[in-house]
């Protein structure tokens, strides 16, 4: 068995957080994928996980490098792109469900390696024939999303009860050596296989600095983006920015970093705006 395999069989996140009958999506995890040429040919430029902070909003918590390049800060998406958010169904499987736009980011810059965070929120939802078996809608395939994907705009509170939302941490620092999750979306099938099989790993903090949380954890590329919960809380401390998986280390964003990013999403407005009376 290779690991990919072995990802496939493994526990899942779904023994966190359950998984609903008849194939209701109530886990907070979702899989982020960046497309271009959404109206031709349909590139993916990049894979990632993400995580609901606000269902009634539709907001999701990624890594911005998920979406934008690093170096440029230019967006991935491009002309014609999308970002296309998949949920996962009764059997853990993710499908392709919704389409995401960028409200806030920050990429990071000379100082800021790892402030990595951007919030997407919700705007579409795809329709049409599509399911793969899934029994609570959406896409089982990419080539079905492509071939048979409408958008129809999601409205304010649509999404409630049928996202989960995740919650976050609120305790200062997190204690070196706690026991973590990371929760996501592994790619290790190559770039011919998208994987779609939400997977869990263990591990624990083993440090903090400089305002990052460094962790003793497997990671993949796909990961990204994903959320590192307390296992005795589970509870959100950090989203992954970084990973090395030889050396079982990673990095991720502690939630006092970007919990503001989230108020202002929420808000519609950034706390200047607020300030100053603005719209």
């Amino acid at each position: 068995m290779n690991r990919e395999e072995e990802l496939k069989s493994s526990a899942s996140a779904t023994e966190v957080w359950g998984s609903g009958e008849g194939g209701k999506v109530d886990v907070a995890v979702v899989t982020v994928m960046v497309m271009s040429g959404w109206d031709e040919d349909g590139v993916i430029k990049s894979m990632g996980s993400g995580f609901v902070v606000d269902a009634a909003k539709g907001l999701i918590v990624s890594a911005a490098h998920v979406v934008f390049d690093r170096r440029s800060r230019m967006c991935l998406v491009g002309g014609g792109g999308a970002i296309v958010i998949g949920v996962i169904n009764h059997e853990r499987k993710a499908v392709w469900k919704y389409v995401a736009h960028v409200v806030k980011e920050q990429v990071g810059g000379k100082g800021e390696e790892f402030f990595d965070v951007c919030v997407l929120k919700i705007g579409e939802r795809l329709t049409g024939n599509g399911g793969g078996g899934n029994g609570g809608g959406g896409f089982g395939s990419f080539e079905d999303m492509k071939s048979l994907g409408l958008t129809t705009t999601v409205a304010e509170g649509e999404l409630v009860g049928e996202l989960a939302e995740m919650k976050l941490w609120g305790g200062g620092d997190v204690d070196i050596f706690s026991p973590v999750w990371l929760l996501g979306f592994p790619q290790v099938g190559g770039a011919e296989e998208v994987n779609v099989f939400l997977t869990s790993f263990v591990g624990s903090v083993r440090a903090m600095s400089e305002g990052v949380l460094q962790l003793n954890v497997e990671n993949h590329s796909g990961n990204s983006g994903g959320p590192v919960l307390l296992r005795n809380k589970n509870t959100v401390v950090g989203v992954l920015s970084k990973g090395e998986n030889d050396d079982m280390t990673a990095w991720a964003v502690p939630v006092d970093r970007w919990r503001w990013m989230v108020d202002e999403a929420r808000d519609g407005r950034s706390a200047w705006e607020k300030i100053m009376g603005t719209h």
